[in-house]
């Protein structure tokens, strides 16, 4: 027999305390993983800077794939086709998204691809450092001395933060990057801990790169004009002291010898 009161219905009123729910909040401390929640939502790409550089930027945002993460460094490479024809590009400048957070960040390069190089910290060289505002989701990075990839070639970035917090902005995701018109294009990624240590693959960077076209190298070697004179005059003679002037005494015009009598000491006979 059925019991005499039924059961309750489900309710659809939620309870006046709900239990806590999980925060998709990042805590102060940086995770050993990229976190998959930022402080703020990220925005799309920003506005490229009319500075007169070549910009490029990738065709996806990381909202663009899987949603966007923040890890304390982001390790990727640039590279240049040897198609179309070039001389090379200057890179000198980067804009990337970064947290709403203030900090610091460094610029490492390496020439060649940073795949397995991401723990040998004496190959690379620090061009840059820059603070991050809280006030901006993106920072330019402006370089002192542009760094030139040649055609064929890959040059390895690194963006590191000191503090080692969730710093900047990832993708999640193999990035498919193509190469613009002028053959650049950005490769893999993957987030580096604690500066040169530990890596995961598998995230891409959201940034953009401002570069130049590299000038034809000149004809002509560089030498310096000849002189005017050379240094000593040449002489037809073998190297010896410096000759006299002039011999030691001048020469005789006729043999050193007495003048002749005009006659003889004696008178001659006419007859013996």
């Amino acid at each position: 027999n059925p019991t005499t009161d039924p059961t309750r219905s489900p309710t659809f009123n939620p309870t006046t305390d709900p239990t806590i729910s999980p925060t998709f909040n990042p805590t102060i401390a940086p995770t050993q993983y990229p976190t998959t929640s930022p402080s703020k939502s990220p925005t799309y790409f920003p506005d490229l800077p009319e500075d007169g550089l070549i910009w490029f930027q990738p065709e996806q945002h990381c909202m663009e794939e899987r949603g966007c993460a923040a890890g304390p460094g982001i390790m990727f490479d640039l590279s240049l086709n040897e198609e179309p024809f070039s001389y090379g590009v200057l890179v000198e400048s980067m804009q990337f998204e970064h947290k709403f957070v203030n900090a610091t960040a460094d610029l490492y390069t390496i020439e060649g691809s940073h795949l397995g190089r991401e723990q040998t910290s004496d190959q690379w060289r620090k061009v840059a450092t820059v603070d991050v505002e809280e006030a901006n989701s993106h920072t330019k990075i402006e370089l002192d001395t542009p760094i030139t990839i040649f055609p064929g070639e890959k040059q390895g970035f690194y963006l590191v933060t000191p503090s080692a917090e969730n710093l900047f902005l990832v993708g999640m995701g193999s990035l498919v990057s193509s190469a613009d018109s002028n053959g650049v294009s950005l490769e893999g990624g993957s987030v580096v801990f604690d500066i040169f240590g530990f890596n995961a693959t598998g995230y891409y960077p959201t940034l953009q790169v401002g570069y130049m076209m590299a000038d034809a190298p000149t004809m002509n070697p560089t030498t310096y004009p000849p002189t005017v004179s050379p240094t000593l005059t040449p002489t037809l003679h073998p190297t010896t002291s410096s000759p006299t002037i002039s011999p030691s005494a001048p020469p005789t015009m006729q043999p050193t010898t007495y003048s002749p009598t005009r006659s003889p000491s004696d008178v001659p006979t006419m007859s013996p």
